[in-house]
């Protein structure tokens, strides 16, 4: 099997633009309206409250009421639909919606102020409680107006897409692709000749053939590609497997046109692209919302630990001064998210050796290079402390796949190439930590290839199955195994 890597990055390092792991889309937009319209009931509710206003309630009984006329709102749009970019952008539809959630929460309302205060509403409860959440409500939709209308005319929308296939049937995607109604949605960047048609040229409706397969890569390190359509008949399956794996690092949706497909695998996901039936191979992970809360925990999470291990830190850059000479930090290049290299912080365990490139780790935990310090270091998995500084550059997540120098070897093999599923990993940014260094395979991933296909697997999973839940646990094991386990050589 070839190596699944991207080509036209390697032996290419050069300045490239940083792609964003944050993409506007339409969920994420429907999520900031949501919690917009949580707060606006939560604020509202409690304004009166707070100024002396409005019920007998205590303070607990008060909160508890707005929390429940809150959600009785939001989930009353969300199971009415009601959530939806085209809804805000119309001048009157937005405005509307608000009614059939208003009575919903205002029902509970009532409901709650006849147990807690022995009637219904009062005119009291309507001019301090219910007409300022519509007012807020109101003003929240012309707010959330304005939002919507900004980011889709600003292009924010637009899904920026790839077409591997010059021939008829990506043709016939680029025709639908460039359909009136369609450009508001995708903006066609690239198409590309699949392998065989590799010295293939001209054009597809007007728009250039950019090369074959292998100048994706290119393309993908001076902008995002958000969507990826491969455009190859059935009758070139093979060159389908091999575009797959030169696609796996990308950080994008990857699909298939349906129209010779009669049945679909029953796990398989469909989806619609610009009228299309297409069969979803790949998916960006961390979608919308989804990257928001992973950044917010990264900086977040990376902060407090700064904040507290800092003395720690100074401590052990001190120890390492003082016991060997050279740098306290080890500087390498790592690859990371998209396939692109970054410069690791550690603190230095090892005797300066300008000659070692990385790709042989340590093998045996009497290993001559590393240095007093670095042995204690390396037992706690102190070395890792600096990967905070990687953090706050937006170059690493406090949790993700383990970074990898590109030439990393097990045994005499590259781990790229000897591991199926290796690319997958750098569709998200790698972690100071991951599920694979929390079950206890740090270092034990180089020892053997079945511990390196053992840490892909955790990866993947890690990646498959990604919540802030799950990054707390890992976080949690991390410590437990790094205080508990065996010296890490």
């Amino acid at each position: 099997m070839g190596d699944p890597a991207i080509a036209g990055a390697a032996g290419v390092r050069r300045a490239q633009a940083r792609v964003p792991l944050l993409r506007w889309t339409f969920g994420l937009i429907n999520r900031i309206v949501m919690v917009g319209d949580f707060g606006v009931i939560l604020a509202t509710s409690l304004a009166p409250f707070a100024f002396g206003f409005g019920t007998k309630l205590m303070a607990a009984q008060n909160l508890l009421l707005a929390c429940i006329e809150a959600a009785a709102f939001v989930s009353t749009l969300k199971a009415s639909r009601s959530y939806r970019v085209e809804n805000y952008e119309a001048r009157f539809a937005g405005v509307v919606d608000l009614i059939p959630g208003l009575i919903c929460a205002w029902t509970v309302g009532s409901i709650y102020f006849a147990v807690f205060e022995g009637h219904l509403w009062t005119a009291k409860v309507i001019w301090y409680w219910h007409l300022p959440q519509l007012a807020g409500l109101v003003v929240a939709r012309l707010g959330a107006r304005l939002l919507a209308r900004r980011v889709i005319r600003q292009g924010c929308f637009r899904r920026n897409v790839v077409i591997i296939g010059a021939n008829p049937a990506g043709e016939a995607v680029v025709s639908k692709l460039l359909a009136t109604s369609q450009p508001r949605q995708y903006n066609v960047v690239g198409i590309f000749a699949d392998i065989l048609d590799a010295r293939q040229t001209g054009t597809v409706l007007g728009r250039p053939i950019l090369g074959d397969i292998k100048q994706v890569g290119r393309l993908a390190d001076r902008m995002m590609i958000d969507l990826v359509i491969v455009a190859l008949p059935l009758t070139q399956a093979l060159e389908r497997v091999a575009v797959m794996e030169e696609l796996q690092w990308m950080a994008t949706d990857v699909v298939i046109p349906m129209e010779e497909i009669r049945v679909a695998p029953i796990s398989a996901k469909l989806a619609s692209i610009a009228g299309v039936a297409t069969l979803q191979i790949y998916h960006r992970p961390l979608r919308g919302s989804q990257a928001v809360f992973k950044i917010v925990e990264d900086y977040v999470v990376a902060a407090i630990m700064l904040l507290l291990l800092s003395p720690l830190m100074l401590l052990i850059a001190l120890l390492i001064r003082v016991d060997s000479k050279g740098p306290v930090l080890f500087h390498q290049e790592r690859i990371g998210f998209n396939n692109r290299p970054f410069q690791i912080l550690k603190f230095r365990t090892m005797t300066v050796d300008p000659s070692d490139d990385g790709s042989v780790g340590t093998q045996f935990r009497d290993d001559p290079r590393i240095t007093r310090v670095g042995r204690f270091l390396r037992r706690l998995s102190l070395d890792e402390l600096p990967q905070i500084l990687n953090v706050l550059r937006g170059d690493m997540s406090v949790v993700g796949p383990r970074p990898y120098v590109e030439n990393m070897l097990v045994g005499t093999e590259t781990f790229r190439s000897s591991v199926n599923n290796y690319a997958f990993r750098y569709r998200l940014k790698p972690g100071i930590t991951g599920l694979a260094q929390a079950s206890g395979m740090r270092s034990n991933a180089l020892r053997s290839i079945g511990n390196a296909r053992r840490s892909i697997e955790l990866d993947l999973e890690y990646i498959g199955n990604w919540s802030i839940w799950l990054d707390f646990k890992i976080m949690l094991r991390t410590v437990l195994v790094a205080m508990s386990g065996p010296e890490v050589f």
